[in-house]
């Protein structure tokens, strides 16, 4: 049996590397969508990513470190591989997250209709779903990746990644370089058209980060998704305090973003979103490396 220091030192080599490499593509899509979409139609780009990143943090509520620390108790109480209470527990995890998941993101695309700034936009207006669906995709791939987190196989996390962005990648190259090159964003059906493949790029790599995270976490931990309205009441009323936390932590950089959408609309020609945007998301490409011992120490930390 490996020890616990090493699987701890495996899990993060393999987190490294995964997601170093899956920086360097992330700087490529970056090289590649801003000289296509320009200020303008970048800052659009972003605008429907980060918006819908403000409630993917409430959306979150501090239940994944929650379901670590429990599920990974579990797991060390019965080492049994048909351990049904672990199953159990991770059903309703599941089932909770997407509970959550559904009421906020309905009411995130509800206010965003309400707002001017947003449907005066025709690239906006129309490709906010794409967002959303992107948004909650990525938050149930990381619900889904608990077993790997807690079995020590988050280099199957990696690659999973590594695949999204080159998902993204395939379509982005044929999109920008041949079938819709050197395109005029002036609101026309065609530049629409274009603006949503590059949009329809982010969510088709969150749907393959999806299906390669269920196929690996289910060879796992079988998933068997349960809704429960006890266990998912009892755990917003235990944790709503820890979530509040969370989402306040990211909320003074994403609350600039949403300012500057609101009050300097790229419609109306002001391209300040896209300054921030552009530094914000090199800056969270370059965090990658606390963010990977992060999730390599999180079950021992939340066992402590």
């Amino acid at each position: 049996m490996i020890s616990s220091h090493r699987l701890v030192i495996k899990d993060a080599a393999w987190q490294l590397i995964g997601r170093i490499i899956s920086a360097l593509f992330g700087f490529l899509t970056i090289k590649i969508m801003t000289p296509y979409l320009w200020p303008l139609q970048y800052g659009d780009y972003s605008t429907i990513l980060k918006y819908f990143a403000i409630w993917t943090a409430l959306a979150d509520l501090w239940l994944y470190v929650l379901a670590v620390k429990r599920l990974w108790a579990i797991k060390e109480k019965n080492k049994d591989p048909n351990n049904t209470e672990l199953k159990e527990e991770y059903g309703k995890f599941v089932g909770t997250r997407l509970i959550i998941m559904s009421v906020v993101y309905v009411i995130a695309i509800v206010v965003a209709y309400l707002l001017p700034a947003y449907t005066s936009n025709p690239y906006l207006v129309r490709w906010l779903p794409f967002g959303m669906i992107f948004s909650a995709s990525f938050m149930f791939a990381w619900i889904q990746q608990l077993p790997l987190q807690i079995f020590w196989r988050m280099d199957k996390l990696s690659r999973s990644l590594i695949i999204a962005r080159l998902s993204q990648i395939a379509i982005l190259v044929p999109v920008v370089f041949f079938i819709f090159k050197k395109m005029t964003f002036d609101g026309t059906t065609v530049s629409i058209i274009a603006f949503c493949c590059i949009m329809f790029s982010v969510v088709a790599s969150s749907i393959w980060q999806n299906v390669q995270i269920h196929l690996s976490a289910n060879k796992l931990l079988k998933l068997k998704i349960k809704f429960d309205r006890k266990f998912t009441k009892a755990i917003i009323i235990r944790n709503w305090q820890y979530g509040v936390s969370y989402y306040l932590s990211s909320f003074h950089t994403l609350i600039v973003l949403l300012f500057l959408w609101w009050f300097y609309p790229t419609s109306w020609g002001y391209n300040y979103s896209w300054i921030w945007a552009l530094a914000l998301s090199l800056i969270e490409i370059l965090l990658i490396i606390p963010s990977a011992l992060w999730n390599s120490l999180l079950h021992k930390i939340s066992t402590y």
